[in-house]
C-alpha cells in the first residue's frame, strides 16, 4: 500500500534547539525558585525563634539593642544576647531556664582576652571554635580546639566567663 501524496509530505512535529535551550532555562529557573523557597522554610522557624528570643530579652533584661544572638545548647538550651542598655553600656545577657543573667561586658573576660591567654599558655593549640554559652548553671565561653596542627581529636573545653578559668575539658575522640 502506497502512502497518499497528502501523507507523504506530512512532517512529524520537530523539537528544535532552541525550544530545547528555553525548556532548560525555565526548568533552571524553576529549580533555583524552589531551592530558595526551600530554605527559607528551613530556616523560618530558627528566625522566628531568634526574633521571640531577642524581644524577651528585651523586655525582660533591660537592654534596648541586641547586636547579636547565639543560641547554646549543651546540658541545657541557653540564648546568649550582646547587646547595650538605654545609657550605652554594653551587656552580655544569657537567658537560661531560671530568667536572666547579665554581665557588664567590661567586668568579664571577653572573647579577645580569653584567645590571648590561651595563645601565650599554649601556642600549638588550634581553636576551631569559641562561643558563649552555659555550663553547669553558669555563663561560660565553650572553646573547641586541637592539642596541635597535626592532632586528629579535638578538645572541647568550659571556662568561666567570669573569671577565665576552666570549668572543664571534653576529649571527643575521632573528629
Amino acid at each position: 500500500m502506497t502512502l497518499s501524496r497528502k501523507e507523504s509530505r506530512r512532517r512529524l512535529p520537530a523539537i528544535t534547539w532552541r525550544l530545547w535551550v528555553w525548556l532548560a532555562l525555565w526548568l533552571a529557573v524553576l529549580l533555583i525558585v524552589l531551592l530558595l523557597i526551600l530554605v527559607r522554610i528551613a530556616g523560618s522557624s530558627y528566625a522566628a525563634e531568634e526574633r521571640e528570643a531577642v524581644r524577651r530579652a528585651i523586655q525582660g533584661a533591660g537592654i534596648v539593642d541586641v547586636e547579636w544572638a547565639f543560641k547554646h545548647v549543651w546540658d541545657e538550651q541557653v540564648w546568649v544576647f550582646l547587646g547595650t542598655d538605654a545609657d550605652g553600656e554594653r551587656w552580655m545577657v544569657w537567658e537560661s531556664p531560671d530568667g536572666f543573667v547579665k554581665e557588664r561586658e567590661a567586668d568579664i573576660v571577653t572573647e579577645d582576652e580569653l584567645r590571648a591567654r590561651l595563645a601565650e599558655d599554649d601556642p600549638q593549640r588550634r581553636i576551631e571554635r569559641m562561643v558563649p554559652g552555659w555550663f553547669q548553671g553558669e555563663p561560660v565561653w565553650e572553646v573547641r580546639y586541637r592539642a596541635s596542627p597535626d592532632a586528629e581529636h579535638q578538645s572541647l573545653d568550659f571556662y568561666s566567663v567570669r573569671s577565665g578559668i576552666k570549668r572543664k575539658t571534653y576529649e571527643l575522640p575521632g573528629l
